[in-house]
C-alpha cells in the first residue's frame, strides 16, 4: 500500500481577518494555488488515489477539497481527529488507513506528519520535514507498521507551484 502524506497548504495566520483560534484558519490565496497545483500534478502523473483523509481543521479540509475535486470527483473525503494537530497515534492512524485500503492521501499538520512518516520508515525519532503543501509517498509493502515503510519520494511545492 502506498500512502501519500500531504501537509496542508499555506493558511492565514492567527489574528488575520478576526481569526482567533487555530482550528478556523483558512487557506491563503497562495495556499489555494498550492493545493490546486498539487492536485493537478498528481493527476497529470497518474498517481493513483482511492480516498482522501483529512484532519478536521479548516486549512486541512480546504486542502483536501482541492485534492478530492481533481483526484476522486464525486466521492466524499474522510475526516478524522487522528490527523488533527497533536492527536498523532501512529498505530491507530495506521489501523484506519488499513481499513480504508487502496491508495489514500492523508492531509495533516506538522509536526505530526513528520513524526508519522518517521515512524513508518523507522527513523527512530527523526521525522521527515514537510513544507506547506509538500507531499511524500511512503510504500508499505507488507504492513502499515513502525519501520515497515520505504520513502519513495518527497516533493516540495516549489516543484509544482509557480510563484510559491
Amino acid at each position: 500500500m502506498r500512502l501519500l502524506l500531504v501537509r496542508h497548504a499555506e493558511a492565514l495566520p492567527l489574528g488575520t481577518d478576526g481569526i482567533v483560534d487555530d482550528f478556523h484558519r483558512p487557506l491563503t490565496e497562495l495556499g489555494r494555488r498550492q493545493a490546486q497545483a498539487l492536485a493537478a500534478a498528481l493527476k497529470a502523473r497518474g498517481v493513483p488515489v482511492s480516498v482522501v483523509v483529512t484532519s478536521p481543521l479548516v486549512r486541512a479540509v480546504e486542502t483536501a477539497e482541492h485534492l478530492l475535486t481533481t483526484l476522486t470527483p464525486g466521492r466524499e473525503f474522510v475526516v478524522t481527529e487522528r490527523l488533527a494537530c497533536g492527536e498523532m497515534k501512529p498505530k491507530k492512524l495506521s489501523k484506519l488507513v488499513f481499513e480504508l485500503g487502496g491508495s489514500p492521501v492523508l492531509v495533516g499538520h506538522m509536526p505530526d506528519l513528520a513524526d508519522y512518516a518517521g515512524w513508518l520508515i523507522g527513523t527512530d525519532g527523526d521525522g521527515v520535514d514537510f513544507d506547506k503543501a509538500a507531499i511524500a509517498c511512503i510504500n508499505c509493502r507488507h504492513e502499515i507498521a513502525k519501520g515497515a515503510g520505504q520513502l519513495e519520494w518527497l516533493v516540495p511545492p516549489a516543484w509544482f507551484v509557480t510563484g510559491s
